[in-house]
């Protein structure tokens, strides 16, 4: 990955130069301050989490569920707040909830494990493959985005956001407006 700093206008052209070279070649090398950072082993809700950050916040991925856990934004909310809680309040929440009913990538499902690829300084990347062997996907985080793409799926499949939007639910100003009106 290469990050182009800078705004190009509409109908401008930039150019740059891209040296390729060992180390020690006479080439500068580059200080890229890291945009993107990867801790194993982070303890959140009871889960041994992989720990993302980047410009957006910092997110908690279930490396033996296959699922993003929490993902809590630059102001502190967490928009997913999955726990061990029953029913809507903690278990089901999560992402990406893909292949149900056989509880695929879901946090705290323990049915998936993670190999982290790549660990930054401007992307981290690391797949996930279901223990039967049938589902495999890599999730490309960079400074401004979360990607997921499915490599391997056995049959149609969902991606579905389970979580608290905005990181808070009021019950007193809130609405939902589904697709009935």
């Amino acid at each position: 990955w290469i990050e182009l700093v800078g705004a190009t206008g509409a109908f401008e052209t930039r150019h740059y130069d891209v040296y390729f070279g060992e180390y020690g070649s006479g080439i500068p090398p580059v200080v890229t301050p890291a945009r993107v950072s990867v801790q194993e082993d982070v303890l959140r809700a009871g889960l041994a989490t992989i720990e993302i950050t980047n410009g957006l916040g910092t997110y908690y991925y279930d490396p033996l569920g296959g699922g993003f856990a929490s993902v809590v934004d630059n102001s502190g909310n967490d928009w997913v707040s999955w726990s061990t809680a029953p029913g809507a309040g903690g278990e089901y929440r999560g992402i990406p909830n893909l292949v149900y009913p056989d509880n695929l990538f879901h946090p705290g499902s323990g049915t998936t494990y993670t190999t982290v690829l790549s660990a930054g300084p401007l992307v981290a990347t690391f797949l996930t493959e279901a223990n039967n062997g049938d589902w495999t996907v890599l999730w490309t985080v960079t400074p401004t985005s979360t990607r997921m793409t499915v490599l391997e799926a056995a049959r149609d499949y969902w991606v579905q956001y389970e979580g608290t939007p905005g990181g808070d639910l009021d019950g007193a100003t809130d609405s939902i407006v589904r697709s009935t009106g």
